[in-house]
């Protein structure tokens, strides 16, 4: 069956488009142009796109395009070589045939087998993560863990609680009355909602300053991602096409020299939970930056502050009042080379939300 698979084109595009609606969206009603556009940026014409690790398709003579794995190309550095990482992202199968989990698998199977010295995923649910473990994969545990920073408790608890839509026409009422408490316990002298000031970061960071600190800090891991100025503004015009997670920022603490040394990439949605896409830096600094963050959240509105628990984070996250929890097991790696993997769950590899697939928007674009 492995015949039956080929690299993805931009003839593909429609219908792989009308295969996406009706897995993801249960919808039968035709793409926008801006799915249509989405799809060829961020599968064919990113800066990093090599005809040597296309997207796949699977066709068969009979029932035509029944599945697809969309594959994101990012130069990465291991000790101190060059390699090849591949994203794997939209993974679908038709789910009106017979044979589609045999589909999936050997779409999964090809892909896993590409020239990439490294394969990965952060997306990924609990049936993808079955697939890939079957193929010789392994869900990285250490990389599954988000963090999280309440910052207005009575109302983060009622969004949690509108979820249960019977509840709404109740819970409008409380509306009032957690903006009140949210505003007292923030004025408390003590206790896990009081902020810290905020001092020696700068906003609006130019790309040359989170380029500088992020390649500086990256540089200690084994494994860590390669880029350019040019590439890192490819990326973040890209990722503040979510609208969904709100206005994307940078922020940057300098050392005693001048020299950029912590950063942070985060969103800002007012009335929810603000995530980081990407901080890092010497601990002191790190201490800066979230800092900052959680404060320019609280100024805006946001409930709460989330992101993805890294290595680097575990000294200056717990002294923030911060917890833990699993939502996933959804980060996924794959390598022929032991050693990269060691690396990977060692925690000795500079991996974030920026270096998988969470940034990208594809749910956002069909609306």
């Amino acid at each position: 069956m492995m015949k039956y698979i080929r690299p993805f084109s931009a003839d593909d595009v429609p219908d792989i488009l009308d295969l996406w609606l009706r897995v993801f969206s249960h919808s039968r009603k035709p793409a926008p142009k801006s799915l249509h556009q989405y799809f060829k940026d961020m599968l064919l014409e990113y800066p990093w796109y090599d005809t040597k690790m296309p997207s796949l398709v699977y066709e068969s003579p009979v029932d035509g395009i029944t599945g697809f794995l969309g594959v994101f190309r990012r130069p990465m550095v291991f000790r101190g070589n060059l390699i090849d990482a591949a994203i794997g992202t939209q993974f679908l199968v038709d789910p009106d045939k017979r044979q589609g989990g045999i589909t999936a698998l050997q779409l999964l199977r090809k892909f896993l087998s590409g020239p990439q010295q490294l394969s990965i995923t952060d997306g990924a649910q609990d049936t993808t993560r079955l697939l890939w473990q079957a193929a010789g994969g392994d869900a990285v545990f250490l990389q599954c863990l988000d963090w999280f920073r309440i910052l207005r408790p009575a109302s983060h608890n009622l969004l949690l609680l509108r979820k249960r839509k019977r509840l709404n026409s109740f819970l409008q009422f409380l509306t009032p009355v957690s903006k009140v408490v949210d505003s007292m316990v923030h004025r408390l002298p003590v206790g896990p909602y009081r902020l810290c000031p905020a001092s020696g970061v700068k906003e609006a960071a130019s790309l040359d300053a989170i380029l500088e600190a992020m390649t500086r800090f990256s540089k200690q891991y084994s494994l860590h991602p390669s880029l350019n100025e040019m590439q890192l503004r490819w990326l973040l015009d890209y990722a503040t096409l979510s609208e969904k997670r709100g206005s994307l920022h940078r922020a940057v603490a300098r050392d005693s020299r001048g020299q950029p040394a912590g950063w942070g990439l985060y969103y800002i949605q007012p009335g929810d939970t603000c995530k980081v896409l990407q901080v890092g830096g010497p601990e002191h600094y790190l201490v800066k930056v979230l800092t900052h963050i959680y404060n320019h959240a609280w100024r805006e509105g946001g409930t709460a502050v989330s992101g993805r628990l890294q290595p680097w984070l575990l000294g200056p996250l717990p002294r923030r009042n911060c917890y833990a929890r699993c939502l996933s097991l959804g980060v996924l790696a794959h390598s022929k080379n032991k050693d990269i993997l060691h690396a990977i769950h060692a925690g000795d590899a500079f991996l974030s939300r920026l270096e998988g697939e969470w940034w990208m928007a594809f749910g956002e674009r069909w609306r």
